[in-house]
């Protein structure tokens, strides 16, 4: 009985206790999300690629365009599209609010919408003015690229630390 109560506490221990360890791509060894790179090549061996690149947070901003309503008219329709975090918060034609609009050449723009499907349908705005807050510095994003005969495998390092896989 004693026994059973032990290991039924180690087990709830267990349950409890937050895990983040992975296997080593195409091997046994296991490494953590907050392993540096040192500590993965050391467990995990040499990559077989690497990419290295940096990636900044999107900052508030405002895209300003000027859109003809037709091509033999002269006047134009400013429209002003709102983003934060890369996603569209807010637009608005002429002043009116709006959530959803075709007025990029028939191309439907909505409030959700990322910033590059934005540039899609509506091309470079005409000017974008960026928001007035503390610029943090890029993070350094370095993947790792393992191949084995179960096929390639990507580990994600943000500032030297392993965050996650792909």
């Amino acid at each position: 009985m004693q026994l059973k109560k032990i290991l039924i506490s180690a087990l709830l221990m267990a349950l409890a206790t937050p895990s983040f360890a992975i296997f080593c791509p195409g091997g046994f060894n296991q490494i953590n999300i907050g392993d540096t790179l040192e500590q993965v090549k050391q467990q995990c061996g040499a990559p077989t690629t690497q990419k290295e690149s940096e990636s900044k947070d999107k900052l508030p901003q405002e895209w300003n365009y000027y859109l003809q309503m037709s091509p033999t008219d002269q006047a134009t329709l400013k429209t002003t599209i709102a983003f934060n975090h890369g996603k569209v918060t807010n637009m608005s034609v002429n002043g009116i609010g709006v959530s959803s609009t075709a007025i990029c050449n028939g191309n439907n723009v909505s409030v959700g919408d990322t910033d590059e499907s934005v540039t899609r349908a509506c091309g470079k705005p005409a000017f974008i003015q960026q928001g007035n807050i503390n610029v943090p510095p890029p993070t350094k994003v370095m993947e790792f690229n393992y191949t084995s005969d179960a096929g390639t495998s990507t580990l994600i390092f943000e500032n030297g630390v392993l965050t996650g896989t792909k």
